[in-house]
């Protein structure tokens, strides 16, 4: 079988066995994979012909010297990958908080002519094989082959477990998690990235999606919600790339947005005015918004409306009020009010300072002392009494200013005498 009949190949697993946490690498992930398009499970009741057992699924040569760029040639390597597929667990979530482990595989063989032998444990069956009554999900492996990313792969087979929405007109799939959840569904070892949830969207997040839209015919984004300042989730988002040529003299759809080659920053203002779990704005509402406002007008008041939303019944029509009156742009006002009123009083405060020091340079102006000779003890009786500026200056803490206090000094006051009323 050649590689492109290959990758057109589908696979379907049970839902459960999508939102497993599987200990796969990538190499071992792409041999799961290979092992499924092999299996024919039961998922209709049409009559189709489907395995009622599991049986041995070959791995040809040519498809693991692809699966390990060509490096079949050295097979302590291709040893290695295996003995570690063969190792491997699924982790499912259970109802109350428990969990099961299941093995993977009940043997793997390999020969150098032949290829990889894989048969999956019987304790697969009901994720793999007998599916009819669970919720599954299909998809060829042509939409997950080309990624590089264990993390990528994970986020695609979570989104393609809604594909069908696609299918019914919707415009785009969403899936909300929380954080935890997240770390468990993508596998990411506990502890890890743990500290910075920079460097947690930037790895596990932003790079791998980055390669999902170049590299796939979907388009991934994601949205990230918070309870007070930390980060507790986040809601996926994916849609079907559309033909970019397309023609079309308006919009009226979302899918319409997309086709005129709309920049993301459309796509993403429509779909958060869309997400059910928080505005849950109708499509043709959203599209007439998008069409009457600035894109960033919209933003600032989405970032307003989610800030303030404590306590709002209903939310959509919170944000609707938002948009139209611009009360970001108004909160954005009092800020500028504000601290034009802060620059102000700073302004004032200077001034007054700058009157305080002429008035005291002008009392002082025609004092000489500081090159004069020292007095002698009968002199000071001789100089002027402190001014009623001086007293008051004193009064509000003056005493720290070097005129007053030499003032004092030559007068031979202390302030316990200034406040008993003597001035000189």
């Amino acid at each position: 079988m050649n590689e492109v009949s290959i990758l057109e190949k589908e696979v379907v697993q049970a839902n459960p066995l999508i939102e497993a946490r599987k200990h796969m690498n990538l190499s071992e992930m792409r041999l799961f994979l290979l092992g499924l398009q092999g299996i024919k499970p039961n998922i209709s009741n049409d009559g189709n012909i489907h395995d009622v057992e599991f049986h041995d699924i070959w791995v040809s040569p040519s498809q693991l010297e692809r699966l390990f760029s060509g490096n079949t040639a050295s097979i302590t390597n291709l040893k290695r990958h295996i003995q570690k597929s063969f190792q491997g667990f699924i982790e499912i979530s259970e109802e109350n908080g428990g969990f099961s482990l299941y093995h993977i595989y009940q043997r793997m063989k390999y020969f150098p002519q032949q290829g990889l032998l894989i048969k999956f444990d019987d304790e697969m069956k009901p994720y793999i094989l007998d599916i009819l009554n669970q919720s599954y999900t299909r998809y060829a492996l042509k939409h997950v082959f080309p990624l590089s990313s264990e993390y990528g792969w994970r986020i695609m087979e979570l989104l393609l477990e809604y594909q069908g929405y696609l299918k019914k007109g919707k415009p785009f799939i969403y899936r909300k998690f929380t954080l935890s959840e997240t770390r468990f569904l993508l596998n990411v070892p506990e502890g890890k990235y743990e500290e910075r949830m920079n460097n947690f969207r930037k790895y596990v997040l932003d790079n791998p999606i980055e390669e999902i839209n170049e590299k796939t015919i979907y388009h991934v984004w994601y949205e990230v919600y918070k309870e007070g300042r930390k980060v507790a989730g986040f809601t996926f988002y994916m849609e079907q790339k559309h033909d970019e040529d397309e023609e079309t003299t308006t919009i009226e759809s979302f899918e319409e947005v997309a086709a005129l080659g709309a920049p993301y920053d459309k796509r993403d203002i429509l779909a958060r005015l869309m997400n059910p779990d928080s505005w849950n704005i109708t499509e043709k509402a959203a599209l007439k918004l998008v069409q009457k406002y600035p894109l960033e007008y919209l933003d600032a008041n989405i970032r307003y409306a989610y800030k303030y939303r404590k306590g709002k019944n209903n939310l959509g029509g919170w944000l609707m009020s938002c948009i139209e009156k611009d009360e970001a742009g108004r909160e954005r006002e009092r800020q500028e009010v504000k601290k034009a009123e802060q620059e102000h009083e700073k302004e004032k405060a200077r001034r007054r300072a700058e009157v305080r020091e002429r008035v005291l340079n002008a009392v002082f102006d025609d004092d000489d002392t500081e090159d004069a000779p020292p007095m002698s003890e009968e002199e000071p009786r001789g100089l002027a009494p402190l001014s009623d500026i001086e007293v008051r200056l004193l009064s509000r803490g003056g005493a720290s200013s070097p005129h007053v206090m030499r003032r004092m000094e030559q007068l031979g006051l202390t302030l316990e005498d200034v406040k008993a009323g003597k001035r000189g």
